[in-house]
């Protein structure tokens, strides 16, 4: 059986390392390049700049910005590099029953002493081994590499930085083969599987990323100066949720902006910035967090698809 399903999938594995691979062969050396570049130029001034919100008075960091200016278009790259997990669960997760039982193959397996579970477990042990090991590749890889860019705009807890670091991506595997096998055994035909998981997988993502991820926790609300000087700190790699102008009386007087006056005596009396946002040192909770609803979602799936293959004729 370990065999069979060697023969099975030898070719989908020989593609996904070669795509490791070229991967490998761009991050390497672009992400030695960021990281040089990162500390020489940008780390001793974050450094200084702390982790609040606003940056010490008279402090700016020019470095930050031609940094973010030379390599933003590689945040480009980082978007693309979501669909890496969509991709597992579309090579491997789909076709492991829907192939199957599309041709008729899965018979005679059936036919030749081999249980159902049997049959489930290796493919599952194999073929969600080979995803985890793939998954923690290039997640690995992949957060060592958008790191200099994450940290160098504050954007760690943000869409696409946030999803392709850390220890999520390994979750979104799991979860992207195992949505590609509980739709299989749903539908039992390929073409229905892979549409299936591709609306589905992108709707659950979407929904975590813009209703979820910015309430693992309670946001932490801060009052701010409107006086000169008050630039925002984005080194400090905060997540900023929400800004508002704000009367001494606590009422909003701007919604998604902050009032910078030339001078303190030329901010209207009381008013003020207020900001809500996720303090940087919850990155890796935050991580943990989505990584477990994931894997839960993942677990939910296999114990539906096992259930399902039980009364597949």
């Amino acid at each position: 059986m370990i065999w069979l399903t060697w023969r099975q999938h030898r070719r989908a594995a020989l593609f996904t390392l070669l795509g490791l691979a070229a991967l490998a062969a761009f991050l390497i050396p672009t992400g030695l390049g960021m990281h040089r570049a990162y500390d020489r130029d940008v780390a001793e001034c974050a450094r200084r700049a702390g982790t609040g919100l606003l940056l010490p008075p008279g402090m700016q960091c020019p470095a930050v910005a031609s940094f973010e200016a030379e390599y933003k278009p590689y945040i480009v790259i980082v978007a693309l590099f979501m669909a890496l997990p969509l991709l597992v669960g579309l090579f491997w997760g789909a076709p492991l029953v829907a192939a199957e039982v599309d041709q008729g193959t899965h018979r005679l397996a059936w036919t030749q002493g081999i249980s159902r579970t049997r049959w489930l477990v290796v493919k599952l042990s194999l073929v969600l081994g080979f995803a985890l090991a793939v998954g923690a590749a290039y997640a690995a890889l992949l957060n060592w590499w958008v790191e200099p860019i994450a940290r160098a705009n504050g954007e760690r807890f943000a869409f696409p930085a946030f999803d392709v670091a850390g220890v999520v991506p390994v979750a979104y595997t799991m979860f992207a083969v195992a949505l590609g096998l509980g739709a299989g055994t749903l539908w039992r035909r390929l073409q229905p599987t892979v549409a299936t998981l591709l609306v589905v997988y992108i709707a659950v993502r979407t929904a975590v990323t813009t209703l979820a991820r910015p309430n693992y926790r309670a946001p932490v609300t801060a009052d701010l100066p409107a006086s000169a000087g008050s630039d925002g700190n984005v080194t400090a790699g905060n997540w900023l949720l929400s800004d508002q102008v704000r009367d001494a009386a606590g009422r909003t007087l701007l919604r998604n902006g902050w009032i910078d006056c030339d001078t303190p005596a030329g901010c209207p009396a009381g008013v003020h910035n207020w900001a809500s946002y996720q303090p940087a040192d919850r990155f890796w909770p935050f991580q943990y967090v989505e990584a477990g609803i994931f894997l839960a979602l993942a677990a939910l799936l296999l114990w539906l698809a096992a259930t399902r293959l039980r009364r597949l004729a």
